[in-house]
Formats: C-alpha cells, sequence, structure tokens
C-alpha cells in the first residue's frame, strides 16, 4: 500500500493492520520524511497535537506520494512505540490535485488501484482529507515566509473548522467500515421537516435525470452504429482501468442489460487508465452512468447502499450524462458546458454550448474554443459546429475567428510539445461579433493567429491604405510544414492601388534560406524620393528576393541568390530600410570550401534589374560589378618557421565587367548639387554617359590579384611589438589608357611594411566612493597603441577603375597612428549580486599621413587592421561610452579634420531610464560637409499595463525647421496590441495617421521589407 489513505469514503476493512502498532487513523506505517513547502505558514497548537496552515502553492509529500491545494491544513500528532516516534498526519486540502509526477496512492473504500491514485495528474476534488503515518520527520523546505501563532488564525476560521469536522467524521467512520456517521437521535421537527423537503426535491432530480436520458434531444446524443471497441490511447474517455466517483446523494434504475445511476451534488467522476496514465476527470451537479450488469461482479450496486462514492470498472460503463456546470478535463484540456452525453460504447461524446480551453505551455498563449455543439470523437479529436476560436478568456472576445465547421486536434508539435491544431470551414475574422473578413478554410496551429498583422493608414500623400499579413499555409487550409513559415500580403496602397506579397524564411539541419515577393498590380500614385514627385502612370511595379544555402559534405557550402527590382525608385518608396542598409540585390551562386584556416571559394554574380538598387552601393560608386566568375584562395594566421611567422594570404582570379544604368540621378531623387557632389554630373546626365566619358571600360576585364602578409609577434617586457610587411601584385588584360592611364601599365606592385606596438596598463583603487556617481571602487585599464606604416604602388590609383574598394583604391604613402583606449572599471549591485561594469570607456585616436596620401575625403576614418584601407588625411578620432548609472547612459564620437581645421562629424546623446514605466532620449548629430545639424529627442511611457505611449521628434536646426514627427499610442489587449500612430515627415511633405494590430510575439512590421 502507499504513504497515503486518501478519504472521506469507508475504509478498506480487509487491510491487515501494521505490525505491533495500532495507529490512531488506520494509516499503513512507513519510513519516510514528510516535506511541506508554501509560500506562508502559519502554526499553533491543539491540545497534544501540532497545528499547521499552509497557504499559496501548498504542497505536502511522503515518500512518492503527495499532493498539492490552495491551503492545506495539517494536524500532527505523535506516538511512542517501540519502532520509534511514529507521526500521524492528516492534511485537509483545499483544490486539492496530485503533485506532477508523483507516485500512485491508495483510495481508502476503494481497495488497491494498482498503485495509482484516482485524482492524480490533474484530477481535481476540493476538501480532500488524507491521512499518513510515518517514523520519518516532518520538514517544511524554505517556506516564504513563516508565523508561529499561538492559536488558530482567525481568517481561516471555517477552513480549520471544516477540515476538523472532515477528521471527525473520518475517525469515527473507520471504526465501523461501510457505515455514515451515526446522526444525533434528538433533532428537531424543523429538521425533519427539511430533511423531508429535501429528499423530495432529489427523488424530483432523478427521475427528471431518467427521462432526459430516456428521450434525449436528438443533438444531445450521438446517433452513429455500434462500432468496434475503441482503442485504449484514442478512446474519448479511458476505456480500461477504473472510474472513481463522489456524490451527495444517488438512487439506481436497474434494466435487462445496464442499471442507470443517478448521481447528485458535487458529482466527481475520475477516469484513470493504469497503463498508460491517462486521467480524464469529469464534474457536474448531476451525473447519470449507464453500467453494464451482463456479470454480476460487474455491478457495483447489487450490494445496496452506497456512502459518498466508490468505484467501477471502466469497461462496465456505457455511458456518461453530466448537466448542469459539466465540467470535463484531461489535464491538456479542458470543456465546460451545461450538458454532455458520452457514449463510450460508440466512442463518442456530444457537449452542447460547450466552452473548450487549452493551453500553450511553452508559447504561454491559451485558447478557447466556443460552439453551439462539440463532438469528440477520440482522445484528441474535437468537432464544432457554429464555433468562434480565441486566444481571448471574454465571453465576447476583441477578435475572434469564426466558422461553420471547426475540427480541432491536440497534437505533438515540432520539439515534443503538444498542441492544438485546427481547420475551420468557412472561417470568418471577427471584430467583436462583428465579421469583417471572410475565408473558405483556414488552417493553422491553435496558438498561430492566420492574421498576422492588419495596418490601416491615411497618408496626404499617397491617401488611404491598408496592409494585411496572413499566414499562408492558414489561408491554403494546410498544415505549416516543419521548419518553414510563410507570409502573404493583401494590401491596398491608396494612390498606388492594391498589392500582393508573399515573404518566407525555412531552416533545417542541412540547409537554411528566405523568399519575398511584392507585386504592385497597378500604380497610378507618385514617388516622393528627396523632395522630387516621380509619377507612375498606370505601372506595374515589383520585387522578387530568394536565397538559400546548402550544407554539402567534405566541408563544402553553396549559396544561391536571386534578386529583381523593376524600377530604380521602388525600394526607397516602398521599402526604405532595405534601400538604405540592406544587403546588395545579387543574382549570385557562391560556392566555398573551408578546412582548417584554408579556404577557397568560386562566386559568380549578376544584375537582373539593369540598375544599382540600394542607395549605399549607388552613391559609392554609381554602377554595378559583375563577377562572372571569380575564385578565391585564403589563409588566415598560417604559421611559418616553427610558429614565429604568422602569414595571410589572399589570392583571386575574377573575371569583371562594369555595368552602368541609363537612369539619370534625376530618377533617383537628386538635384543638381546632390548628383555633383555624389557622382560629379548634373541631375540630367545619365550613369552610363558618365563612365563612358570618363573611360571606364566597357567590356570584361580579367584581373589576377594576390596578396601576402607576413608578421613576426614579440613582446619585450610588457610590450606587444608586431613588424609586418605586405606585398602585393595584381595584374588586369586591359592597360586602361582610356581611364586616364597614360604609361599603360598593365601589372600593379603595391608593398607595405608598418609596425604595431601595445600594451595594457591597470590600476585599482577600492576606496573609491560616490554614491551620486554609483561607484564603489575604481579599477582603470590604459590600452595605448602606436601603428607606423609605409606603403607605395606602382600605379596611382586614380589611373585604375575602381572595381573593388578594397583592391583598386588601396591607398598609398606613409602615416603613424597614436592611440589610446581608457577603461574605468567599478562595482554594482547589492550583496550577492555584485558585478563588474565598464563605467566609462574613452577610445582617443591621433592619426597623421604623408603628403602623398589621398587626402581628399572629407570624413576621415582609419583601419587599424588593413592600414590601407583607410581615407583622409590627418585627423583626430575619439569615442566616449558612459554608464553614468544603470538607468542612465551617455556616448558621444567626434573626427576633427587637421587638413580643413573643422569638425568634420559628431554625434553625442543620452539615454534615461526614469522609472521602469518612463525612458526619454535624446541624440544631437552634426556633419559639416551635409551641412546637417539634427536633433533627435523623444520618450517611451507606460501609463498603465494597458498602454503605452511613445513620442519622437526630429529637429534640423540648418533648416531651422522639424524634419519629423511621430507619435504612438499602444493600447494592450488579450494576445493582441493595437497601435495607433501619427507622423509628419517634412522632406516628403507627408501626413500620416496609421492603426496597427498586432498579435502577441509578431512585430508589427506588415511585410518582411520593412513596408
Amino acid at each position: 500500500m502507499s504513504a497515503w489513505s486518501a478519504v472521506g469514503q469507508p475504509a478498506d476493512s480487509s487491510a491487515p493492520p501494521p505490525a505491533r502498532l495500532e495507529t490512531a487513523f488506520a494509516d499503513p506505517l512507513v519510513d519516510f520524511d514528510a516535506n511541506m513547502t508554501a509560500l506562508k505558514v502559519r502554526t499553533w497548537t491543539d491540545g497534544e497535537a501540532r497545528m499547521m496552515l499552509l497557504e499559496g502553492d501548498a504542497q505536502l509529500s511522503v515518500g512518492a506520494y503527495g499532493f498539492r491545494g490552495s491551503a492545506i491544513v495539517v494536524r500532527i500528532e505523535n506516538q511512542p512505540t517501540d519502532l520509534g516516534t511514529v507521526r500521524h498526519v492528516a492534511a485537509y486540502f483545499r483544490d486539492a490535485r496530485s503533485l506532477t509526477g508523483a507516485g500512485g496512492s491508495t483510495e481508502a473504500g476503494l481497495g488497491e488501484t494498482d498503485g495509482r491514485n484516482p485524482l492524480a495528474n490533474g484530477g481535481e476534488r476540493p476538501g480532500l482529507l488524507v491521512t499518513a503515518s510515518t517514523l520519518g520527520k516532518i520538514k517544511i523546505n524554505e517556506p516564504g515566509s513563516f508565523d508561529a501563532v499561538a492559536r488558530a488564525p482567525v481568517e481561516a476560521k471555517t477552513l480549520i473548522d471544516e477540515a476538523l469536522e472532515r477528521l471527525t467524521a473520518h475517525r469515527t467512520a473507520v471504526q465501523r467500515p461501510g457505515l455514515r456517521v451515526p446522526e444525533p437521535q434528538e433533532i428537531s421537527a424543523a429538521t425533519v421537516i427539511r430533511k423531508q423537503r429535501r429528499r423530495s426535491q432529489i427523488e424530483e432530480e432523478q427521475r427528471r435525470l431518467y427521462d432526459a436520458v430516456a428521450n434525449p434531444d436528438p443533438d444531445a446524443l450521438a446517433d452513429a452504429t455500434p462500432t468496434e471497441a475503441p482503442e485504449a490511447e484514442t478512446s474519448v474517455l479511458p476505456a480500461r482501468g477504473a472510474v472513481a466517483y463522489a456524490m451527495d446523494s444517488w438512487s439506481a434504475q436497474p434494466g435487462d442489460d445496464e442499471t442507470a445511476v443517478s448521481l447528485i451534488g458535487d458529482v466527481s467522476l475520475v477516469f484513470e487508465d493504469y497503463r498508460d496514465g491517462r486521467v480524464v476527470t469529469l464534474r457536474a451537479e448531476r451525473v447519470v452512468m449507464f453500467v453494464a450488469n451482463d456479470e454480476e461482479e460487474n455491478d457495483p450496486f447489487a450490494g445496496g447502499a452506497i456512502s459518498g462514492g466508490g468505484q467501477v470498472d471502466a469497461g462496465a460503463l456505457r455511458g456518461v450524462y453530466l448537466e448542469d456546470n459539466a465540467i470535463v478535463s484531461d489535464g491538456d484540456y479542458t470543456v465546460r458546458a451545461p450538458r454532455m452525453y458520452y457514449d463510450l460504447a460508440r466512442n463518442r461524446a456530444t457537449l452542447l454550448d460547450a466552452v473548450f480551453y487549452t493551453f500553450d505551455v511553452q508559447r504561454q498563449v491559451p485558447l478557447y474554443l466556443r460552439a453551439d455543439t462539440i463532438r469528440q470523437t477520440s482522445a484528441t479529436d474535437f468537432n464544432a459546429t457554429q464555433a468562434r476560436l480565441t486566444t481571448s478568456e471574454f465571453g465576447t472576445p476583441h477578435f475572434s475567428i469564426g466558422a461553420g465547421e471547426l475540427t480541432l486536434q491536440q497534437v505533438e508539435r515540432p520539439g515534443g510539445q503538444r498542441g492544438g491544431l485546427f481547420t475551420a470551414r468557412d472561417a470568418t475574422l471577427n471584430v467583436g461579433d462583428v465579421p469583417v473578413f471572410y475565408w473558405p478554410e483556414v488552417s493553422a496551429y491553435a496558438d498561430d493567429s492566420p492574421l498576422r498583422s492588419v495596418n490601416g493608414s491615411f497618408s496626404s500623400n499617397q491617401g488611404v491604405e491598408a496592409r494585411t499579413t496572413w499566414d499562408l499555409f492558414a489561408m491554403l487550409g494546410k498544415t505549416r510544414p516543419e521548419n518553414l513559415d510563410a507570409e502573404l500580403n493583401l494590401d491596398y496602397l491608396g494612390e498606388s492601388g492594391p498589392a500582393i506579397g508573399l515573404n518566407g524564411e525555412y531552416e533545417s539541419r542541412r540547409n537554411l534560406g528566405e523568399f519575398r515577393g511584392y507585386l504592385l498590380l497597378d500604380d497610378s500614385g507618385e514617388d516622393e524620393i528627396g523632395g522630387r514627385e516621380i509619377n507612375q502612370e498606370d505601372e506595374v511595379r515589383g520585387i522578387a528576393l530568394a536565397r538559400h544555402r546548402e550544407y554539402l559534405p567534405a566541408n563544402l557550402e553553396l549559396t544561391l541568390e536571386g534578386a529583381f527590382v523593376s524600377d530604380p525608385t521602388l525600394l526607397e518608396e516602398f521599402f526604405p530600410r532595405e534601400a538604405a542598409a540592406g544587403k546588395l540585390f545579387e543574382t549570385s551562386a557562391y560556392l566555398k570550401w573551408q578546412e582548417g584556416n584554408q579556404s577557397l571559394d568560386a562566386l559568380a554574380t549578376t544584375n537582373l534589374s539593369g540598375f544599382v538598387e540600394q542607395l549605399d552601393e549607388l552613391q559609392s560608386q554609381g554602377f554595378y560589378v559583375e563577377r562572372f566568375p571569380e575564385a578565391t584562395h585564403r589563409v588566415i594566421g598560417g604559421s611559418l618557421l616553427g610558429d614565429q611567422l604568422t602569414w595571410n594570404s589572399q589570392t583571386s582570379l575574377s573575371q569583371l565587367r562594369i555595368v552602368a544604368e541609363d537612369e539619370t540621378p534625376g530618377d533617383r531623387g537628386f538635384n543638381d548639387v546632390d548628383a555633383q557632389a555624389f557622382f560629379g554630373i548634373n541631375a540630367d546626365v545619365s550613369f552610363e554617359d558618365r563612365n563612358d566619358a570618363a573611360g571606364f571600360p566597357d567590356r570584361s576585364i580579367l584581373r589576377f590579384d594576390t596578396r601576402q602578409e607576413l608578421s613576426l609577434p614579440m613582446a619585450a617586457g610588457p610590450i606587444d611589438i608586431t613588424p609586418y610587411v605586405v606585398g602585393r601584385l595584381t595584374a588586369y588584360d586591359d592597360d586602361f589608357d582610356d581611364f586616364g592611364n597614360a604609361d599603360g601599365e598593365q601589372v600593379r606592385a603595391w608593398g607595405e611594411a608598418g609596425l604595431r606596438l601595445g600594451t595594457q596598463l591597470s590600476k585599482a583603487d577600492g576606496n573609491v566612493r560616490s554614491n551620486s556617481l554609483d561607484v564603489n571602487g575604481i579599477r582603470h585599464i590604459i590600452e595605448p597603441g602606436v601603428t607606423l606604416f609605409l606603403n607605395g604602388s606602382t600605379i596611382d590609383p586614380d589611373d585604375l577603375p575602381e572595381f573593388d574598394d578594397d583592391v583598386e583604391s588601396i591607398a598609398q604613402g606613409a602615416g603613424v597612428k597614436l592611440g589610446a583606449v581608457n577603461t574605468w572599471q567599478t562595482r554594482r549591485g547589492g550583496p550577492g549580486r555584485e558585478r563588474t561594469v565598464d563605467w566609462i570607456t574613452l577610445q582617443t585616436d591621433f592619426v597623421l599621413r604623408s603628403d602623398d596620401a589621398d587626402t581628399e575625403t572629407d570624413i576621415a576614418r582609419f583601419f587599424d587592421y588593413r592600414p590601407e584601407f583607410s581615407v583622409g588625411g590627418d585627423h583626430f578620432y575619439g569615442e566616449l561610452l558612459w554608464m553614468v548609472t544603470d538607468t542612465l547612459g551617455a556616448a558621444g564620437q567626434v573626427t576633427h579634420s587637421f587638413e580643413s581645421d573643422r569638425v568634420a562629424q559628431w554625434r553625442a546623446g543620452i539615454n534615461l531610464d526614469h522609472t521602469p514605466r518612463l525612458n526619454s532620449f535624446v541624440a544631437y548629430e552634426e556633419i559639416d560637409v551635409l551641412d546637417s545639424q539634427l536633433l533627435t529627442w523623444g520618450f517611451n511611457y507606460r501609463l498603465t499595463t494597458k498602454y503605452r505611449v511613445g513620442f519622437q521628434q526630429t529637429l534640423d536646426f540648418a533648416e531651422e525647421d522639424s524634419r519629423d514627427i511621430s507619435l504612438t499610442i499602444d493600447r494592450k489587449l488579450p494576445r493582441w496590441t493595437l497601435r495607433v500612430r501619427v507622423g509628419f515627415d517634412e522632406i516628403d511633405d507627408d501626413q500620416t495617421v496609421g492603426v496597427t494590430l498586432i498579435p502577441d510575439g509578431r512585430d508589427g512590421g506588415s511585410n518582411a521589407f520593412g513596408l
């Protein structure tokens, strides 16, 4: 027998008494500690007994057996014996549940149950009394709070009185197994009248129940013909094992083949399959059980009256009818309905006006299914009519999916988690009770909303716009494949008309990839680019992009890309983030082999669009370079002469062709001033004409390039010294005489010699304290460094067309960089939470270049790892990061050019968390060459748990005007966020008011390109 006996039913008189000990509660004696935990524990004495009240996630276990509840009243009595001190424990649980993963138990009055408890694994029975007798110790493990009081706490008097009353009744019952506690002999006439009235009410309820079952509602009972017995694993209720039941009163109506048993008053039925551990609990105020009585031993009621409850073999039940607040749960799901009927012979159930509930633990998302009728056909399959599916607990949810017919399956999802998979036919998207969208069939996992986001806005430039993002597989009525996600965009873009998009991504052990597509079906709007209006006349416009990477055997990796954009301004107008900072749009194939520190790769690229799509590539070169093909071998960190020398090598052979578009800078939104600044031409001159005039080659060029670097790391005391030499040879099959290479040389030799010096110094002072600066001790780390270099080339970079910035445009001349990184560290955090943080980090670099270096760049930059990539002349660069406190941070950056004796650019900003609910920021940036002076400030404020406000404004001091301003208000809905945004863009003279609806777990972007 187990350590526990759950009581409230007659005791099992057949169990032999424990050896040498007559226990007070007739429990088996064990030798395990009794362990208790709770958020709050209070203790007092009652005579010689010790009383305890455990509140808040209270748990009590003995050995492998245990229960939990919202509160537990515990009474402990000690009994000296020749075996030692026996501790008799009686525990009364409110909202009792079996501990997850606990072993079984024995129900008193139910006999041995194969070591399992009919209330385990999610079953629930308020007011459960359990007892145990143990030679072990009583342990209270880490209570949240502990309070010793002289007597029972007054506020818990009702629960304590109920517990003691149940314990008294149990002690009396175990003395006379099978009988209830006798009622007092002297009772009043009023009590007799009340009991007679109650007996009449019970008899009337029983007659009505029998009538409901004998003449059922046609929709309430399954009408299929009998089938073979279902598999135990798929039956709607466990078809093998035991069914424990409890109630206030009962009566039976025998029949030829079965007995109809009426249970009334707080009825509980617990089905448990002992083999697979499946447990289903049913509760209602009134229940009728149909019990087969083919064999006498299958009729548990043949012996006459039962008291409070009992058990029956699950295989003997043919059906169960429940009404009045009927609830069924198996731990994974719960269904509540006014009426339910389980036809166990036909393995189906009908639940009327039902509410189905389940919860995805991994994603922390609930699921509610409300329907006129829910039919269950297996342990995991449900079918509903006139259904509404939602993640909101409200009776009328903000958003829901309606369906004429809906099927829901409990399935195992990738990763081992269980979840719901639904298919809805004649599906509607409902806002409140109003359907706003219809689709013939939708299929998806229950926690995945088919609607990913919806965005409506009004723009002074574009007019009314609406953008929606949908789960593609859900809209196709298909289950989403593992490791693949795809979205469908259905948009209306005002004057630009309707648009449709498709995007997705996938990943597996051997490959990964993404695909994007967007199509404007009939664009008659205007693109606002750089303050200029570019009209579209019934144009079909679009973008397509696909990227795939495959991991092959033998350390090979294949990457394929394809990209196309219909016209030059599409990205900048509709996908500004991709236009400004996205990966280069190109069609390419890339094969790489890598082993250790060596790699060999082959690359072939082309441009299908016929122009440079992204702004950074356009403004740096103004054309696209095809590689058809290019092969490169690399060695990184190779070792020579017994690890004394470090060798880095890169060698490539390339077939290159410059492709210039026939569009003009004006077509891309540049005026004459900007076109001259960036491209050296007026806005109405095409890029192709510019290249022709400059003498760029109009054919493919074969180029061989090799770069070899040797370095000798050494140390002199604390100083690290690394001298290095670099040699580079580049050869072409063209002399570029039209480009300006007067000597017509086809081979360029380039070399560099340099020296790097560095060290680290530190000093700590633990006595430095400052509450205002949040400083607790200081450690100062100084990392000074010097880089000296001298390089030269046989061909001036200006005499070569720039196929690659890091090949043709490498610098020449001499230079030195003197720099240091200063870091001040301190300790922060309370006792037990102390950590070291970088309080202040300051980088300062002075760079001096020889006169023959290229100093034309307005904003200089030095790259220490490859000085030949550096641009600009003499300059100072500084960067500051200051974590003032844990809630206040500041950063700044400045570049001062000694060539022009002015600050080329500088920026500074601070970020402050005023409270956990309020954050603000301010940043200023000034770029001298662009005459740009921008101040950006804003804040984010969480007003309540449901509302958040965000504000941002950018002020242009050069133009003495507000550049753009935006206000965002978020309203948190159940599992959704409603976002309202008001914005004004001074550059494009555009005012926008937008509303976005975002499900939890989504970022709110209406498509993958950031539209």
